[in-house]
């Protein structure tokens, strides 16, 4: 049983608390079972997607390459898996993005993570996921190599985006344990072609993109303490705008006094985190 608190925000005008409730919930896996990247919410309304392996007892290997995508019945607690083949030169699957859109050849896309560092090749690839979970497309797209921001931190998709949508996928510096240096890489899936930028942490840091197709086709939203170096009584929480073709942050709005929340940096909610009603989820 886990337990958490949320504030909810209404992106549109940036300001408010909307409401503030706990939510308790609980489910029993059939089996023991370790999961590697991001869960999404499938087409089925009560059921969850991720990647991950599964064993009949709790000796599992962090060896896996983690090809097993899980749907687990959040009512049910009932867990299916279907194995996805890993396509050459792909070290492991990082994400599944459900689109929520009527308007993409595919239902899912799958965001695949090359880590080479015999020869410092550190890639990511973008793919797109059949209905029936049974099969991928050739690749969309590939970041170039970067052997720097190798930790994967959030992928999202924007319907709105471009004219047929676009991809985007967060990535770490590993080596900025306090500045915590992100670049944001984007996929456009007309032109297949594949740009980055390193984002502005001068004022805020990020770990989660989350996007509001629609209101805005061209920006990314997230929830950022600020940063990390600063003394924690000082720390504000703000909802920030982040333009992805240039990494700048030109709009923010505090959304706690100073000092809240500052034990865990983390808190985005994935896959669809902006309802309808414009209001942006985060856990604290």
């Amino acid at each position: 049983m886990s337990g958490m608190v949320e504030r909810t925000f209404d992106i549109a005008s940036h300001i408010g608390v909307r409401s503030i409730h706990e939510e308790i919930f609980s489910f029993n896996p059939p089996s023991f079972f370790i999961g590697n990247g991001l869960i999404t919410p499938a087409k089925e309304s009560d059921s969850v997607l991720f990647f991950g392996q599964e064993s009949s007892n709790s000796a599992l290997s962090t060896d896996s390459p983690y090809d097993e995508l899980f749907q687990l019945n959040i009512s049910s607690g009932s867990l299916s898996h279907h194995t996805i083949a890993l396509p050459s030169g792909i070290n492991q699957w990082d994400a599944i993005i459900s689109t929520y859109s009527s308007n993409t050849p595919y239902p899912y896309i799958l965001i695949g993570q090359t880590e080479d560092s015999v020869n410092n090749i550190y890639t990511y690839s973008a793919y797109w996921l059949s209905d029936d979970l049974s099969s991928i497309s050739s690749v969309i797209g590939t970041t170039s190599p970067d052997m720097t921001f190798v930790n994967f931190l959030w992928a999202e998709f924007n319907p709105c985006a471009g004219s047929s949508g676009r991809i985007y996928v967060l990535a770490g510096d590993e080596n900025s344990l306090t500045a915590l240096n992100v670049k944001l890489y984007t996929f456009d899936i007309a032109t297949s072609s594949v740009s980055s930028v390193k984002v502005d942490n001068s004022r805020y840091t990020i770990s989660s993109i989350h996007a509001w197709p629609s209101g805005d086709c061209n920006n990314l939203y997230s929830l950022s303490p600020g940063l990390v170096e600063q003394y924690p009584s000082s720390r504000v929480w703000s909802l920030i705008t982040i333009d992805p073709t240039s990494g700048f942050i030109p709009n923010a709005a505090n959304v706690t006094a100073p000092g809240e929340y500052t034990q865990y940096y983390g808190g985005g909610v994935y896959g669809k985190a902006v309802t309808s009603d414009n209001i942006l989820y985060h856990v604290f």
